[in-house]
């Protein structure tokens, strides 16, 4: 039996002024991409359904990203800001993250 599965090097969260910075990919749908690898994830998945996400992170990833707050102001990391963000599109997401 195949699976599908996508390897992922997360970059960090782009921040100007407090606010994310969003980017207009085209063909992912629905509001702009927050970070880079949600917009492969969100391509990929109309295209075809994804099994699993093996997520390479980096210290600086799992660190809380500098100069912003969530709207309930906590801190919150990279990962975890991706992770937030897949979450929305693919409810029932499976990963494993690295180290």
């Amino acid at each position: 039996m195949s699976k599908n599965i996508l390897l992922l090097f997360l970059s960090d969260v782009k921040i100007k002024e407090g606010i994310v910075s969003g980017a207009p990919y085209k063909n992912v749908g629905g509001e702009p991409a927050l970070t880079t690898n949600e917009s492969a994830v969100r391509y990929l998945l109309q295209k075809s359904p994804l099994d699993k996400l093996f997520i390479f992170s980096s210290k600086k990833i799992r660190k809380p990203i500098a100069g912003y707050r969530t709207g309930d102001g906590r801190e919150q990391t990279h990962l975890d800001f991706f992770l937030e963000r897949v979450k929305k599109f693919w409810s029932d997401a499976d990963w494993e993250v690295y180290p």
